[in-house]
């Protein structure tokens, strides 16, 4: 590790020296990586508090395992439990007790490397690669194999659990460019109150821009409790204020406790504040969202986008969300909304639609979408039977099922898995940029990110019944763009936008990223325009021409008036001349 002072950076190349960042961190640092930081041999790895600028220069943070508890030290040794781990408080008497993880996949397979029994302290955690981000900047880095593994018991309702494969808790935080790739949040514990995010756990305010993740998270539970809940998230377990706009999420979330009632967000599990806060920002745009869920004894569950929003305002666009998975169907134990789950009485919503699909025989004409009446996507209000502030544009739910639920139609519309999949945002990968984003209110030129690329709403039998698109296909039964075209909702028709056209696909095979009206792609990171037309080079020739023109126009001016000065110079001798011989 070396630092330029006067630069405020320092340079990451070993796992050593990122974990001594938390001995010489400043918030006006900036740590780059130099190169992938692979944690497959480290066993001590002690998650803390980071302030400053992490920029990951494109490189991964890999092969990490966080666990509280040491598998070769015997359970019945205090020693063997590292209760310096991770933030803690009201330290009480050691426990063992039965060690709930080792039976902590979804399908409940043993596994024999973890002991059956585990020295328990029992405290307040919060759980990640750091304890806590605070002023913090995370960028240009992907995050894959990180395996956390909690275990801790603590029945009192006041305890909490707060977790993310980041962190924990997350006090003004931007994450640009954040991958996390095959991460795990596994939690074993009694407390009832638990906040989980793939990204983090709690948030006072995040912003995140072109992140994507693919995050599991399972939580396992010894007593019972129906006081309080589990919270669950994509991104943010808990937040206060959140912006995120570009995003690719695949979520994965298991629990078999009975009588917890679990509030589940694609994006954000719960949304309120533990201070006033004043004229907060909540926005969600351009994501493409992916729940799967392993709930087959929950009580209750509020799913959406956000599970809890609690009242608050949102704005959401160009959102696509898809729930899949194992869970009760019935509507005393589950409850589905389009933008929230439960409390989502003032919200702003275009441009986004919902898929149900369930891998069990589970019957989906019984959900009950958080609303009143009849489902209908004209007037969809899938939130509250208040109706305060909504405003609902081009939306629309499907439910992937052997039959349309009766009285629904045309409003629910019957579609087939296979066409469903080519309708999301294809998968952002981070890549090495330059740092030049805009960290401020984060105003940036953000690419027009069709709701469904290059796929209409027409229904199809043969290629024939698509020729009111043009350029296009019929696929799966829904008339579809061909490779080289874009879908333009504003014409509803498929168009070859010539400036887009990278390798016979639309920029090389990311339609969202194309550009109608400027006729060229975007740069993954969303900042840069690559111009592809002759304009600037014949705007290039005309200014250069006029500059040359112009600069020859001024030599002539300059030779002639040189030479009148010269004529002028030679007459006034001549008559210096003349009087002299007069």
């Amino acid at each position: 590790k070396y630092t330029i002072q006067s630069l405020n950076i320092t340079y990451i190349n070993s796992t050593e020296q990122f974990m001594n960042i938390k001995q010489s961190m400043s918030q006006n640092m900036t740590y780059y990586l130099e190169n992938d930081i692979d944690f497959t041999n480290v066993t001590n790895y002690e998650p803390f508090y980071f302030s400053g600028t992490l920029n990951g220069n494109g490189y991964k943070i890999k092969n990490l395992n966080i666990t509280n508890y040491h598998p070769d030290v015997p359970t019945t040794d205090p020693a063997g439990f590292n209760y310096t781990l991770i933030y803690q408080e009201d330290m009480i008497a050691t426990k063992v007790e039965q060690n709930l993880i080792k039976h902590l996949s979804p399908e409940n397979e043993v596994n024999t490397a973890i002991p059956e029994n585990v020295t328990y302290f029992t405290h307040h955690q919060n759980i990640g690669i750091f304890t806590k981000l605070s002023q913090a900047t995370i960028r240009n880095i992907t995050f894959e194999n990180i395996t956390i593994i909690c275990i801790i018991p603590g029945p009192e309702y006041y305890q909490q659990m707060v977790a993310g494969v980041i962190a924990g808790i997350a006090d003004t935080v931007n994450l640009i460019s954040v991958s996390l790739k095959s991460c795990f949040v596994h939690l074993a514990s009694n407390i009832n109150l638990r906040y989980v995010g793939g990204f983090v756990g709690r948030a006072t305010k995040l912003t995140a821009f072109d992140i994507a993740s693919n995050v599991t998270i399972i939580q396992k539970h010894e007593g019972n409790g129906e006081v309080v809940g589990f919270v669950m998230g994509g991104v943010i377990g808990r937040c206060d204020q959140a912006q995120i706009v570009k995003a690719d999420l695949n979520s994965s979330f298991g629990s078999e406790a009975e009588f917890i009632v679990h509030n589940v967000g694609g994006v954000i599990g719960y949304v309120g504040s533990y201070n006033d806060v004043v004229n907060k920002t909540l926005e969600l745009n351009g994501i493409n969202v992916v729940t799967d869920l392993y709930l087959p004894t929950q009580n209750k569950t509020f799913i959406s986008l956000i599970g809890n929003l609690n009242n608050e305002f949102v704005n959401i666009s160009k959102v696509f969300h898809k729930i899949t998975g194992q869970y009760r169907t019935e509507p005393e134990h589950f409850i589905v909304g389009l933008t929230a789950g439960r409390g989502g009485v003032n919200v702003n919503v275009s441009d986004s639609k919902l898929v149900m699909k369930s891998n069990s025989s589970a019957n989906l004409t019984t959900l009950k979408f958080y609303g009143q009446g009849e489902v209908d996507k004209t007037q969809a209000y899938f939130g509250n039977s208040q109706q305060i502030n909504q405003n609902y544009s081009n939306i629309d739910i499907q439910l992937i099922n052997n039959s349309i639920p009766s009285g629904y139609t045309p409003e629910i519309l019957e579609s087939l898995d296979s066409s469903i999949q080519q309708t999301g945002i294809n998968a952002i990968v981070v890549e090495q940029s330059s740092d030049v984003y805009n960290l401020g209110a984060l105003i940036l030129p953000l690419p027009e990110i069709p709701l469904m690329p290059q796929q209409s709403d027409i229904s199809c039998a043969l290629t024939i019944d698509c020729q009111i698109l043009e350029f296009s296909t019929c696929v799966d039964q829904i008339c579809q763009c061909n490779a080289s075209s874009i879908f333009n909702s504003s014409s509803q028709t498929c168009e070859i936008i010539s400036g887009c056209i990278k390798n016979g696909t639309i920029c090389n095979g990311l339609p969202y990223l194309c550009n109608i009206q400027l006729n060229a792609c975007y740069q993954k990171d969303g900042l840069q325009v690559e111009v592809t037309s002759n304009i600037a080079i014949i705007v290039g020739c005309i200014v250069g021409g006029i500059v040359i023109i112009t600069t020859i126009a001024l030599l002539m001016v300059y030779m002639r008036h040189k030479k009148t000065k010269t004529k002028v110079r030679k007459n006034a001798k001549r008559r210096s001349l003349r009087g002299a011989s007069g």
